[in-house]
């Protein structure tokens, strides 16, 4: 519920349309409920702090998401268990090789998807950590479209930031040095987040300091070219990227078919760099 008034909770909001309220269900569903005009609410979006996932919370709703959060806890530690080993140890290795004893300084993570909901994202979140804490990572950031009260404050206590979804454009959250590496966590996202992502590193000439975990960005492009009628390209960052770089596909994964499907780690080599 976005409070315009800044009316305090359990006050109802006076308006000549109602509101809707839309929520996950554990399923990964979306269920929508429409409410009157004079409803009352009990949280409400602070938008006087645009740059935060601000919410008001009465007692009752906060014990509530503190449960939740709980609950996550013992979930992903469940998970966590069942995260073969080599699999991880694979793809730390892609990385360090990729580094080069270059730090990595940053790590954004964009549309990690439901971790309450799916083991997918829950799986992708492990992979993220492991990331992390092997490399010492000091800032990691997570930007997604929604993002539950229960997830931003799991995520929070495990040291990653939540930043509103966006401009996938903007600057990131610290200024990374010349020498130093960021990662961009982003595993199914579309080709147009891939290009806008990208389209920092590429205006200040740092896609060579770049590591991308996501679709392999050839595979996801010639989907995009077979169905193009003219010889423009639609995402041409990603496009550029893509006829450049060096990619390491993941193995697979058993625990989950669809967490990792087609997923690489990209970068560009040294005789690709710009």
């Amino acid at each position: 519920m976005i409070n315009n008034n800044h009316c305090p909770p359990n006050v109802s909001v006076e308006n000549d349309g109602g509101w809707t309220l839309a929520v996950r269900t554990k399923h990964g569903c979306r269920r929508r409920r429409v409410f009157g005009a004079k409803t009352t609410t009990k949280c409400g979006a602070n938008l006087d702090s645009p740059s935060t996932n601000a919410f008001i919370e009465d007692g009752t709703e906060g014990g509530e998401v503190q449960a939740a959060v709980e609950e996550l806890t013992l979930q992903m530690e469940r998970l966590v268990c069942r995260m073969p080993h080599t699999f991880l140890n694979t793809i730390l290795c892609f990385i360090k090789h990729i580094l080069r004893n270059r730090p990595l300084a940053l790590v954004r993570s964009f549309g990690i998807g439901p971790i309450e909901t799916s083991h997918s994202s829950a799986y992708q979140l492990i992979l993220l950590e492991a990331i992390k804490d092997r490399f010492g990572v000091p800032v990691v950031t997570s930007q997604d479209p929604v993002t539950t009260l229960c997830e931003k404050r799991y995520l929070e206590g495990r040291g990653i930031t939540v930043l509103p979804p966006d401009n996938l454009k903007s600057e990131p959250l610290v200024d990374v040095g010349p020498t130093e590496c960021t990662l961009l966590f982003m595993i199914h996202c579309t080709q147009r987040m891939y290009d806008s992502a990208l389209s920092y590193y590429s205006r200040t000439h740092r896609l060579h300091n770049l590591i991308l975990i996501g679709n392999d960005p050839n595979v996801a492009l010639s989907c995009v070219f077979i169905s193009q009628t003219s010889d423009s390209f639609p995402f041409p960052i990603f496009s550029a990227f893509a006829q450049k770089s060096v990619a390491f596909p993941l193995p697979d994964f058993e625990p989950s078919e669809t967490a990792f499907m087609c997923t690489c780690v990209s970068f560009l080599s040294v005789n690709n760099s710009e």
